[in-house]
C-alpha cells in the first residue's frame, strides 16, 4: 500500500504515525510523510502588529518545520520501511488532497487537532468529501493498532460502504477474520451476503453478523460491536445522507468519527 500519512506537531501525530507503519509493515509498500504549512501559521497569538513581529514569528515558524522534519526523519529511519518525506506550503488540507492523486489511503486523524506551527488541524470528517482515496481516520485515543487482526466491515449496501469496501481489499488480506456486520432492521439495497461473496471472489473469507438495534443508534451498536469483538478497525461508508445534512441532524459517520475507539478506513 502507499500511504500518505499527515505529518505536524499535534499531540496524535505519534498514533497516525504508528498506524501508518503498522498498516505498511503488514501489507508492504511506502509511506509518504506530508508535511504543510498554512499561511495561518504566520498569524499567531502576539504576531499582528510590526513587521519584527511577522518575522519573529516566521523565523519561529521555519524552526518548528526543521525540527518536525529532522524529528519524523529519525522515527521513521528507525522504522525498517520505505518512506519519503515531502514539505509544502499551503492550506493544509489542499496539500493533502492535491498529494493524495497517487495514493491508496490516507491516514489523517479523526477529529480537529491543535498544533502549535499550524494552529487547528482539520479533522478527516473534513477532508472526506473532498478525496477520492479512502481514509483511515485515527482517534488520538487509539490503543496499538495492529492490521493483522480481525476487521468490521460495518454493511448498509450503500454506494459509500460498496466503495469502502472495494477500497479495503488490500489491507484485509492482512487480516485474521472479517465480520461483514449490519444492524437488524437496517434495509440495504445490497445485502450483506452479496458484500461477503465479492469478498469470497477475492479469496477472503468473511463471516456475517447481524446484531440487535436495541433502540438504540448504528453507531452505538457499531461500537459496542467493536469493543466486544476486540475489532483492529472498521471499514465503512462515508456521508451516506450527504456531509451537510449530517452535521444538521447528526449521522452514523459523524458518531463513528467522534466516538469510535478505533481507526475508521472510510470512504465517499
Amino acid at each position: 500500500m502507499n500511504i500518505l500519512l499527515y505529518v505536524d506537531e499535534d499531540p496524535a501525530f505519534a498514533i497516525r504515525n504508528a498506524v501508518a507503519v503498522a498498516l505498511v509493515r503488514a501489507c508492504g509498500g511506502h509511506v509518504h510523510c506530508l508535511q504543510a504549512t498554512s499561511p495561518n501559521a504566520l498569524i499567531a497569538s502576539g504576531s499582528f502588529g510590526t513587521a519584527k513581529m511577522l518575522a519573529e514569528r516566521a523565523e519561529e515558524v521555519e524552526h518548528r518545520k526543521r525540527a518536525l522534519e529532522a524529528e519524523t526523519r529519525t522515527r521513521m529511519a528507525a522504522t525498517g520501511i520505505s518512506w519519503d518525506y515531502r514539505a509544502f506550503d499551503g492550506d493544509v488540507g489542499q496539500c493533502v488532497i492535491e498529494q493524495s492523486r497517487l495514493v491508496d489511503a490516507i491516514v489523517f486523524s479523526a477529529e480537529r487537532q491543535l498544533s502549535p506551527l499550524n494552529n487547528v488541524i482539520p479533522s478527516a470528517g473534513e477532508l472526506l468529501p473532498r478525496v477520492r482515496v479512502p481514509v483511515f481516520a485515527v482517534p488520538a485515543r487509539a490503543g496499538a493498532f495492529t492490521p493483522a487482526g480481525l476487521v468490521i466491515v460495518a454493511w448498509d449496501g450503500s454506494p459509500q460502504c460498496a466503495f469502502a469496501l472495494h477500497s479495503a481489499l488490500e489491507p484485509l488480506r492482512c487480516a485474521s477474520s472479517i465480520l461483514v456486520l449490519t444492524v437488524e432492521g437496517e434495509k440495504t439495497e445490497i445485502t450483506a451476503e452479496q458484500a461477503a461473496q465479492y469478498l469470497a471472489h477475492h479469496d477472503l473469507a468473511s463471516a456475517i453478523v447481524s446484531v440487535p438495534a436495541a433502540d438504540r443508534s448504528m453507531s452505538a451498536a457499531l461500537i459496542e460491536a467493536v469493543e466486544d469483538r476486540r475489532a483492529a478497525y472498521v471499514v465503512m461508508g462515508a456521508y451516506g445522507r450527504g456531509r451537510a445534512r449530517e452535521l444538521l441532524l447528526g449521522g452514523v459517520t459523524r458518531e463513528m468519527l467522534k466516538s469510535s475507539p478505533v481507526p475508521l478506513l472510510l470512504a465517499h
